[in-house]
């Protein structure tokens, strides 16, 4: 429980309430010292003030003189022990403050090169580069769309006579395994080219793999010729199956 505390409430969050213990001369009242915390200036008033009651106030007090001061020697007083603690959190906040103005200066930075870019005439050469590469690859999207359209439609049955130089044995019996893994439910993902229409919007099938494969695109190549042996077999469904975890491992 100590530790959804401390995720919860941040450094600058922290480093008031500290502060606010620490100034406080009288008994420690957590109901003031919440109060207090809820409307200093510097609180951020959208966050949830049900992590900032007493209780939580009290309880988070303690995580931060367990976890930030557990290596110093305690020291009587409740008010001194803020003190510590709020040097600490002051040069954590620091540290913070320094990597968010970084932060803000890079990104002003690269804005200023954009100004730069634009009055230059550079953006509009990098606007038509993007506008090509858009073009080209919506067209790539219609081909491989309609070379499956154009399989899906074809017949590619058994009974399909061997190519002139495919030994007629080695075909059938390629031609017979290949429809068996057709048949094979765990096979459905595998039977048609990958096309635009089967793939989310981010994913990046085709930069991911340069050389796209599926059952159906095998037995066209053995159709062809192109598969001539068990090992042109083997070479092929271990590309296929190659695909498939490389795209799944990345995505």
């Amino acid at each position: 429980m100590e530790d959804a505390f401390s995720d919860e409430w941040t450094t600058l969050e922290s480093l008031l309430l500290v502060s606010i213990v620490s100034q406080t001369s009288t008994a420690i009242n957590w109901a003031t010292i919440s109060k207090q915390l809820r409307s200093h200036p510097l609180f951020d008033a959208s966050r949830d003030p049900t992590l900032f009651g007493l209780k939580r106030c009290q309880q988070q007090f303690e995580y931060l003189v367990e976890h930030k001061l557990q290596y110093e020697r305690k020291k009587p007083g409740i008010q001194d022990t803020a003190t510590r603690l709020e040097e600490k959190l002051k040069d954590e906040r620091r540290k913070e403050v320094e990597a968010q103005i970084e932060r803000t200066a890079q990104e002003i930075r690269a804005l200023k090169s954009e100004v730069h870019s634009i009055r230059a005439g550079k953006q509009d050469s990098d606007i038509t580069q993007w506008f090509n590469e858009q073009k080209a690859a919506e067209m790539k999207d219609l081909q491989l769309t309609a070379q499956a359209l154009q399989y899906r439609k074809s017949k590619l049955g058994s009974g399909s006579p061997p190519p002139p130089d495919v030994d007629a044995e080695t075909f059938a019996k390629i031609e017979k395994v290949l429809k068996k893994l057709t048949q094979l439910k765990f096979s459905e993902p595998f039977r048609w080219p990958v096309t635009p229409d089967d793939l989310d919007e981010d994913d990046n099938y085709y930069g991911i793999i340069k050389n796209p494969t599926d059952l159906t695109s095998i037995r066209i190549k053995l159709q062809q010729g192109l598969i001539k042996s068990k090992q042109d077999l083997w070479r092929e469904l271990s590309l296929l199956f190659d695909n498939a975890f490389k795209f799944n491992e990345v995505g």
